[in-house]
């Protein structure tokens, strides 16, 4: 905390020296206009460089960039939230087993008081169980998120889709997912969730549907997962 407060006190230091200098050479107005030019500049690049990693993950919906990133900013004092972080990225480069044992590695802590570390955390657990189709597992995730802070409805029923995917629920489980995929907020989540609309339109013998869905996915064809096992509805 004391080195961000230090790095904002440098950058609004050099804003004065620079207003200062530049102040008796140009007029106000251009003055202002580059003042705010460079104020906006340093914020936009404050944000992108604090969310980099998780922006290429879960907008870019490009887990090796993530993962390589994350671990060139590893640091042993942090390790706990490392391989929650870690066990993310790869649940979405599809290494399952390594991201299990990496998932294994952490142990609970205040990280999961914070609504993005917490989701994280659940969406490893539940897709792990899924892996694994451990429905019991599944059902004890639904009730931690039930009972956690972070209960809106959208966040219980995300593991109430694969409850219904792996008992063979699937007109039910095309509702709900019809119901929480417009409220996911990462392209990761949406594209996921998409992929696995496909999937119960494919049981659902409802071609034309699935393959709409399909494209929907492979359209840009992102790399990750998803973009391949869709792409494999389309041939």
């Amino acid at each position: 905390m004391v080195k961000l407060w230090f790095k904002q006190f440098i950058q609004i230091a050099v804003i004065i020296v620079l207003y200062a200098v530049l102040a008796r050479y140009i007029n106000d107005i251009v003055l202002i206009s580059i003042l705010i030019a460079i104020i906006i500049g340093s914020f936009v690049f404050n944000f992108y460089r604090k969310r980099s990693s998780e922006w290429y993950l879960e907008a870019r919906m490009n887990p090796k960039k993530y993962l390589e990133i994350l671990e060139k900013s590893k640091k042993e004092k942090d390790l706990n939230k490392y391989y929650l972080r870690k066990a993310y990225g790869l649940i979405y480069n599809n290494d399952t087993q390594e991201a299990k044992n990496t998932f294994n590695l952490y142990q609970k802590d205040e990280l999961l008081e914070k609504e993005n570390y917490f989701l994280m955390y659940i969406r490893i657990k539940t897709l792990i169980a899924f892996e694994e189709e451990d429905v019991d597992k599944l059902r004890e995730i639904k009730t931690e998120v039930e009972s956690s802070n972070y209960n809106a409805e959208e966040k219980v029923k995300y593991p109430e889709v694969y409850i219904m995917l792996l008992e063979n629920e699937y007109p039910n489980a095309k509702e709900l997912l019809f119901e929480i995929i417009p409220k996911q907020k990462a392209p990761v989540h949406i594209v996921e969730l998409e992929y696995y609309l496909a999937y119960v339109y494919d049981k659902l013998e409802k071609e034309e549907d699935k393959k709409a869905v399909a494209e929907f996915i492979t359209k840009k064809n992102y790399p990750i997962f998803y973009t391949e096992l869709a792409n494999k509805f389309l041939e």
